[in-house]
């Protein structure tokens, strides 16, 4: 079994993603299938790829909607500025070779588990200046901004570069509600620091197969969700389970929207 690592996940612990630590996922809640929607939903409007809708219920599918009409004027902006436009363009990177290559959803034809070395991930809206060599990347929020994880940003900045042979990425997170938009500022990466961030990814998943749990602010973001406290060995209190694991989860979680 290869590691569950990718560029959404990458987070201050990794000990969840060894491909040795057999922890489930917790089943997406509506709040990620409201952004899953919304994300179908804007590739539709700017590729003309359909949108399968009879996958989520009727009242996913209309908060979706709800947040959609007020991102769509934002997207035919974006669509009709000039430079390359790439639509949730899923890569994959190898953080050996340094090559980024396409590569299909899981559940598509095609579709393998990424190697030892790689990591995955699906950038919704980059834009490519090639006389500049300049690219500029925008991933989609609908979520909290306090779930945001500029890592993701910076190893898709990476990936950018070495799929489109650009020298220069900024990034932002774009946050999309029913009533109001909010663009991040812009983080630039130039070579140097796209270098390094590439080692740093490298080392990580070297690392990978001996990494260590580590408590902290970032753990109500696990991808375990709130399994966590029964699988995670920093959860574990006197050699057993947390009395009351969704009490604690609760109390840490409203600890770290302090922190955040």
């Amino acid at each position: 079994m290869s590691h569950r690592l990718s560029f959404s996940r990458l987070l201050p612990c990794v000990w969840w993603a060894r491909p040795d630590v057999d922890c489930p996922d917790d089943p997406p809640g509506e709040k990620a299938q409201i952004g899953t929607c919304v994300h179908g939903l804007s590739e539709e409007h700017l590729t003309g790829k359909v949108f399968d809708r009879t996958k989520h219920t009727m009242q996913v599918l209309t908060q979706a909607l709800d947040i959609f009409k007020n991102l769509k004027p934002w997207l035919d902006t974006w669509k009709a500025q000039p430079g390359q436009k790439i639509v949730e363009g899923r890569l994959r990177y190898d953080t050996e070779d340094g090559r980024a290559f396409p590569t299909p959803r899981r559940g598509e034809d095609g579709y393998t588990r990424p190697g030892d070395s790689q990591l995955t991930g699906e950038i919704d809206l980059v834009t490519i200046y090639p006389n500049e060599e300049l690219a500029e990347v925008i991933d989609l929020k609908t979520g909290q901004k306090r779930n945001s994880n500029e890592s993701q940003l910076r190893g898709y900045s990476v990936v950018v570069k070495a799929r489109y042979g650009v020298k220069h990425v900024r990034s932002a997170f774009l946050y999309a509600r029913k009533t109001k938009l909010d663009l991040e500022p812009w983080m630039e990466m130039d070579e140097d620091a796209l270098d390094a961030e590439a080692g740093k990814l490298r080392r990580t998943l070297r690392t990978l197969p001996q990494a260590k749990p580590v408590k902290g602010d970032h753990c109500y973001r696990c991808p375990l969700g709130k399994s966590r406290f029964g699988y995670c060995p920093e959860w574990v209190v006197d050699d057993r389970y947390a009395p009351d694991p969704i009490a604690e989860a609760q109390l840490y979680d409203d600890n770290a929207r302090l922190a955040f």
